[in-house]
């Protein structure tokens, strides 16, 4: 699932590069290895955050995915835009507090101030901010959140089933307790009856032997039994 939410993502902004849909088609023997990195890394952080962990050396992860995200933006402008999405979701998943909130206000407030620079600068009187408000800050947030949220719906679903794991064994076990209390009644009983079956054929061997051998006789057939219910709770 984190792969699948991961690709449409990871393709848009080489793709839109490689094609050149608002700037010159750039080769895409530069833009798929940085394509491919940032989406390794971004995976890492991704597994990572659906453990509920940190992976080992994330400081230099995230730096090294925003770099992969940023540079390029100096080149390839605003085909490439799209990748901070990916950049916004790891520090998401990363950092707490308000430097994680600064990290992610940045990148929208940066892409706003620069489409309304460039179109000051570029083609004269703003008029296009409004879309690009619009555009780029509800396609970043959006990407961003659909691929912090897959993560938490990872380790969600990861939990619940480690939850119906630790309830089965604790089902598994009540019912072996049940069984044992089980056993142990009818052993009781079983060892009670041997008991009083066998001091009433010493009593009644020298004044009614034939008595005395039926008791005898009895006792074989509780002790029948109790390997038979025996063996029926084993099988349990």
């Amino acid at each position: 699932l984190l792969v699948a939410t991961l690709i449409p993502f990871l393709i848009l902004g080489p793709l839109i590069t490689a094609v050149g849909l608002e700037e010159p088609a750039r080769s895409p023997w530069f833009v798929v290895p940085l394509a491919v990195a940032i989406g390794a890394l971004q995976l890492r952080h991704s597994f990572a955050a659906a453990r509920g962990v940190l992976p080992k050396g994330w400081p230099m992860t995230l730096l090294a995915l925003g770099l992969l995200v940023y540079v390029p933006l100096f080149w390839y402008q605003w085909d490439w835009g799209s990748t901070q999405c990916m950049f916004i979701a790891s520090v998401a998943m990363l950092l707490r507090g308000r430097f994680m909130k600064a990290l992610i206000i940045a990148p929208l407030l940066g892409t706003y101030l620069a489409a309304v620079i460039s179109e000051t600068v570029g083609r004269g009187p703003v008029s296009l901010d409004f879309y690009y408000l619009v555009y780029w800050g509800f396609n970043l947030v959006a990407g961003a959140a659909c691929l912090y949220g897959t993560s938490q719906l990872v380790r969600a679903v990861d939990a619940l089933f480690a939850t119906r794991a630790d309830m089965a064994e604790m089902a598994v076990g009540s019912e072996r307790l049940r069984v044992s209390r089980d056993l142990h009644d009818l052993l009781g009983q079983s060892l009670s009856a041997v008991s009083l079956k066998g001091d009433l054929a010493i009593a009644l061997l020298q004044s009614d032997p034939p008595a005395a051998v039926a008791e005898i006789l009895g006792l074989t057939e509780v002790r029948s039994e109790e390997r038979r219910v025996g063996k029926e709770c084993r099988s349990r």
